[in-house]
């Protein structure tokens, strides 16, 4: 996700400088997208700052780089959570440095055009309407949220999506129980299904970070289930053809 937001950066016609902890790494990821270079110390140094780390990571790696930040410029992350991850952000940054919070809803492409993305100002002066018009320009959907709204939103469409996508992989793990010859009646439909699973299976670390962090991840999962219970006794009832 970071070489692709600096691509977006890049594409809106900001100058990009890529850092990374591996100095060779940023080199060699930096040449192949056609975009600066340079040491994490010296990331602070520049007027926009966004962090591409694990959520776990985050509160760690925003206090060492905003404390040297200059006064008015702006911090940024892409966490897939915002409430508990924006209050342990605030304890540890400057008032002088602004905070906006992006969650960018895509994962890592090429071709980001059209792709939504969501902005929570969180200590926001001045930077607000740049940032959007920027991320506007290389060609995203920008939407303004609060970090509880973002985070109600996501328990629908992060929580739960990857909640029953986590079931049906449990469950094609073992399809022996139904079927020897599973390839032989996959349907198109169940061939789009796998390959999401697969992908789910691949990001597994962000997933089920998402569920265990997101403060309405609980009651989703809990209003899923009744829903399922519900459909499930009413398919159940005895019915004649």
């Amino acid at each position: 996700m970071g070489k692709t937001m600096a691509l977006i950066f890049k594409k809106a016609g900001v100058a990009v400088t890529l850092c990374s902890r591996s100095p060779e790494k940023a080199r060699e990821i930096s040449t192949r997208l056609g975009v600066k270079w340079g040491r994490v110390e010296k990331a602070a140094e520049h007027d926009v700052v966004v962090l591409s780390v694990p959520t776990k990571c985050l509160p760690k790696v925003a206090s060492l780089l905003s404390s040297n930040m200059k006064p008015g410029s702006l911090l940024s992350d892409i966490s897939s959570v915002k409430l508990p991850v924006i209050r342990k952000v605030l304890k540890v940054t400057p008032d002088y440095v602004e905070y906006i919070s992006m969650h960018p809803l895509f994962g890592p492409v090429e071709r980001f055009e059209g792709e939504n993305i969501v902005l929570v100002p969180v200590r926001s002066g001045v930077w607000l309407s740049p940032l959007s018009q920027i991320l506007k320009k290389a060609g995203l959907n920008v939407t303004v949220a609060t970090a509880e709204e973002h985070d109600k939103a996501m328990a629908l469409v992060q929580v739960v999506h990857h909640f029953a996508l986590l079931v049906l992989n449990e469950m094609f793990k073992h399809p022996d129980k139904w079927t020897t010859r599973l390839e032989a009646f996959t349907t198109k439909s169940l061939r789009k299904t796998l390959k999401n699973l697969r992908r789910i299976e691949e990001l597994i670390d962000v997933v089920e970070m998402i569920q265990r962090l997101n403060p309405y991840a609980k009651e989703a999962r809990e209003h899923f289930l009744k829903l399922a219970h519900k459909l499930h006794k009413e398919f159940s009832a005895e019915n004649n053809i």
